[in-house]
This record gives C-alpha cells, sequence and structure tokens, in this order.
C-alpha cells in the first residue's frame, strides 16, 4: 500500500542488464543478424539506456549486470553496479527488490530492449505509485513489460512467471489481482527482441 511518506524522490530505478557476450545476447536475432551483429545492437540498446539511467536525476539510479565483467559501454557510467542473483529472472529481480526496499519506498525495474522508453515515461510511472498505485506496469507489445514498478516486494510478481514469453504480461497482473494490488498501466512500448521487431529501431 502506498502511504503519505512516500515521494518520488525516495524511489530507486534499476536497470537490469547482460553484460555484452557475442552469442549469449539477444539470441533471438542471430538468425537474422548473427551473434556479432546481435551483440552490436545490444550494445547499442544498453548503451541507449545506460544513458537514461546516467542523467534521471528525480530518484535514485543503479544497474544490475548478469555477470561481472567489464565492456566499453559501461565507461560512461558512473553509478552503483550490482550483480544479479537468482535462478531466473524473478528470482533476481527479487532479489534486487528486496536490497533495494531497505533503502527506498518504491522500486522500478527497466531492462535494454526498449529504446522508446525515456525519461518521460519514468516520470509517468513515478506519479502513477504517488497517486495510489501498488503496481505500474509498461506493458510490451509482445506481451511482456518493458517496466515494472512497485512499492512492496511482493513476491507473487516474481513467481509462477513463464519469463521470456507472451504470457509474462498477463501472468503479472494476474499475480497482482491474486495479491489485492492496485495496478495503473502506462501505455503500451516495443521491446526490440526478435527479427520482426527490428524496423521499429530509431533512424539513426
Amino acid at each position: 500500500m502506498t502511504d503519505s511518506t512516500f515521494v518520488p524522490a525516495n524511489a530507486c530505478l534499476a536497470l537490469f542488464a547482460r553484460l555484452p557476450v557475442p552469442g549469449s545476447v539477444k539470441t533471438r536475432l542471430i538468425p537474422a543478424l548473427g551473434a556479432d551483429g546481435a551483440c552490436r545492437l545490444h550494445v547499442s540498446l544498453m548503451g541507449k539506456a545506460l544513458q537514461l539511467l546516467q542523467s534521471y536525476k528525480t530518484c535514485n539510479t543503479c544497474l544490475w549486470l548478469d555477470k561481472s565483467g567489464e565492456h566499453e559501454v559501461l565507461n560512461n557510467f558512473s553509478g552503483t553496479v550490482y550483480v544479479q542473483s537468482g535462478e531466473n529472472l524473478g528470482a533476481r529481480m527479487l532479489h534486487a527488490a528486496n536490497s533495494l526496499f531497505d533503502a527506498n519506498n518504491s522500486v522500478f525495474f527497466i531492462g535494454t530492449d526498449c529504446p522508446a522508453l525515456d525519461a518521460a515515461y519514468l516520470d509517468n510511472a513515478l506519479s502513477a505509485l504517488h497517486a495510489g498505485a501498488d503496481v505500474v506496469i509498461g506493458p510490451a507489445r509482445d506481451g511482456g513489460y518493458v517496466l515494472l514498478g512497485i512499492n512492496t516486494p511482493c513476491e507473487a510478481l516474481f513467481r509462477g512467471i513463464d519469463w521470456g514469453t507472451e504470457k509474462v504480461l498477463s501472468q503479472t497482473l494476474e499475480a497482482a489481482a491474486g495479491a489485492n494490488l492496485r495496478v495503473s498501466m502506462l501505455p503500451e512500448l516495443a521491446d526490440i527482441d526478435r527479427p520482426e521487431d527490428l524496423h521499429l529501431l530509431p533512424v539513426q
């Protein structure tokens, strides 16, 4: 539940990202772009997401990598970096949420796959929680989500979800309803995950 002491500044924006390694990132795009091409696209998208994270000053921010390591895309990011922990995405997000709620009233998760996600979209997410929602979701066109914001580390939102499928959004909404959480939905955006998504990339 949202309480009267919540203010947008006492929130944390967490970017979940994979360290760029050819063959292990953007795997669904490898048939179209090859392993190196898919990795280059991942680096480009990750760089844009890191730039947003670096510049967003409305709340606390941090980066959660799937593994420790170095890459040039990280060179211009000066924020806090953590390593994810857990057997699947839900477990890793829940672990991060539990860690971040020690010092924040709200936690927001974003990934690197949505180039249309911007500061205004983040502002709307913060405003939704401030207005009384327990959960705010930015739905993705592929049936997942591009943003998840929460006022409580509710385990139901992270367990029993078929991660990486078109069921993620519907299962998350079912979990929220089962936990009697008030949900606010943001406008739908597109992830760049599949060959048919490539035409959605911004023109350079």
